[in-house]
């Protein structure tokens, strides 16, 4: 989990682990675009999620059909 005070260093983070089997999560609205894996946010008093499937599957990250099916977007 990258907090969001880590946010300005993000990137630096998703490129020293970019190929390895590291599920990232963050809850910037700009983490996904940047090869991040879970993007947390709240919406009507929830906990939700988006997941970059692209990006697991770089890291050879496999994830069921259970939790893409949870999530509000799934990017192939």
């Amino acid at each position: 989990m990258l907090a969001d005070s880590e946010a300005e260093h993000f990137e630096t983070v998703l490129r020293r682990v970019a190929g390895q089997p590291v599920l990232t999560i963050n809850g910037s609205g700009r983490f996904l675009d940047a090869g991040g894996i879970i993007s947390l946010f709240i919406e009507n008093g929830k906990l939700r999620f988006d997941i970059n499937l692209a990006a697991a599957r770089a890291s050879n990250l496999s994830m069921s059909s259970n939790l893409l099916k949870l999530a509000r977007v799934v990017r192939q």
